[in-house]
């Protein structure tokens, strides 16, 4: 009787270690595979007035930029976010844009860090490419893989403590990253970009 008490101590023992170890393997897997992504505003652009309107409901198969950062050209088109101003806050240097959907009217509001940035470039509104001139925020935008900054012919450059002066909510903003646009970690800007400015 004394060696079966032994026993049946050590299979309870056993049994709540076992489970124990049970529990904390589930809640590590809840706690790193299954945690809410950051929330995200979704808006439409409504072409005709040309204002933003937030929207209830996230657009069929929502991605950041419209590409896919693992397929070909996808992973350079990630590191440019092309929308209107949001907000910007200089003392943590934070700025808030609605980047637009790529071949969509659909608008996500996101943030970048411009921490480090000593200044920002304008850009003409519209370019002229032989007798026709075209909005150059419809140009799609391809970052080289050594990283190089996108350049325009005959850019402007402002120091950072003006940009308060460009910004509004109809100002059009390129924004190129160092790396590809992730919600779940900080996004340091390269270059920053206004349009019509």
């Amino acid at each position: 009787m004394g060696w079966n008490s032994v026993v049946q101590k050590k299979s309870i023992v056993l049994f709540f270690s076992v489970f124990f170890l049970a529990v904390i393997v589930l809640a590590v897997y809840l706690l790193l595979f299954t945690s809410e992504p950051m929330p995200v505003d979704f808006y439409r652009l409504d072409e005709t007035t040309k204002q933003t309107e937030k929207v209830l409901r996230t657009p069929s198969d929502p991605t950041i930029t419209g590409a896919d950062p693992t397929q070909g050209d996808g992973k350079f088109l990630t590191k440019v976010l092309k929308g209107f101003y949001s907000s910007y806050d200089a003392e943590l240097q934070i700025l808030q844009l609605k980047n637009q959907f790529r071949g969509s009217s659909y608008l996500q509001e996101l943030e970048v860090e411009i921490d480090g940035l000593v200044g920002f470039y304008c850009w003409p509104e519209n370019i002229q490419q032989g007798n026709k001139a075209i909005e150059t925020k419809s140009m799609e935008f391809y970052v080289y893989p050594d990283g190089k900054d996108l350049v325009m012919p005959n850019e402007k450059f402002f120091t950072l403590d003006l940009i308060s002066s460009f910004l509004n909510e109809n100002r059009y903003l390129v924004v190129q990253l160092y790396e590809s646009f992730d919600l779940q970690q900080d996004n340091k800007v390269q270059k920053l970009i206004l349009l019509g400015c």
